[in-house]
């Protein structure tokens, strides 16, 4: 014979296991969050950062602004952030490395001391000379209109070529068939 209360019990059971899931994959969901958005952050700054032209210690301090500008909007339960910027004469490299507020219980601490509680990202963009940059694309203008002018006179002879073969077929029936065509 069943006692009255199993289904209850059997219930808490089954209940704390799907509570306890969910709170897991809302966790992991905030972590995956904050990673991609600290990794846009960095190369958004690193970007920035690589279009200034002027002294490396300047373009440091002005892309550590811009990161910080950036990280105080869109990110859940940021305890702190440190940023780290490297200038060299061809790349900027911006490191971001942050710790998530304490959201996970104290059994997963525990359980997994390091785990989902760092979120690092590093984000770098090449260096560019604006005029370089300019008359580089500017040259590639001009192979590309070379290229389509050569497309276009090609298909101009075929179109021609086209049109002496259709009509050159029509006389021939026309001499075969006579006038009848």
């Amino acid at each position: 014979m069943k006692a009255k209360g199993s289904y209850t019990v059997e219930a808490t059971f089954i209940m704390c296991i799907i509570i306890s899931c969910l709170f897991l994959l809302f966790t992991l969901g905030i972590f995956l969050y904050n990673s991609c958005i600290l990794k846009q952050h960095a190369y958004i700054a690193a970007l920035r950062g690589s279009l200034l032209l002027v002294e490396n210690e300047f373009v440091m301090s002005d892309t550590k602004e811009v990161a910080k500008g950036l990280l105080e909007e869109n990110l859940i339960g940021i305890n702190q952030s440190e940023i780290e910027v490297t200038v060299s004469f061809h790349e900027v490299t911006v490191e971001i490395n942050t710790q998530m507020k304490n959201v996970i219980s104290k059994l997963w601490q525990e359980l997994f001391p390091n785990s989902l509680k760092q979120v690092n990202a590093v984000g770098k963009a090449n260096r560019i000379r604006q005029k370089l940059f300019i008359r580089t694309i500017r040259k590639l203008e001009a192979v590309v209109e070379e290229q389509l002018d050569k497309e276009e006179e090609i298909q101009n002879k075929e179109s021609k070529e086209s049109k002496e073969s259709k009509e050159s077929k029509e006389s021939k029936e026309r001499g075969k068939y006579g006038n009848w065509i």
